[in-house]
């Protein structure tokens, strides 16, 4: 799958905001703040994700209260699992593991 097919389901199936950053990066490619209260159009994710980008989800109310924990250390995730039952997905990164669930 291509960023662009990620971005639109995020948007579309799991009812997230999305915006795009450049690779490797984090910072966005655009004004964000907008996108705290509303999610983007297709015409921008498909406009937005046509060449190579990273995704960045916009946490909170907008995204179903969606919250991520962002561990630099595999280690400190580790720690944190044992001590924390809770259902959620995670993602390897390049530095960690990212933890996602709704609240």
């Amino acid at each position: 799958m291509n960023t662009f097919t990620f971005a639109q389901a995020y948007v579309e199936r799991q009812g997230w905001s999305v915006i795009p950053i450049p690779y490797k990066q984090k910072q966005a490619r655009l004004p964000w703040k907008e996108f705290q209260s509303r999610r983007p159009t297709a015409k921008e994710v498909k406009d937005w994700f046509h060449s190579p980008s990273n995704i960045a989800v916009v946490t909170g109310d907008i995204s179903n209260r969606l919250l991520v924990v962002d561990f630099d250390d595999p280690k400190l995730f580790v720690l944190w699992q044992e001590h924390n039952r809770i259902d959620s997905w995670t993602v390897i990164t390049g530095k960690g593991v990212h933890v996602y669930f709704t609240l």
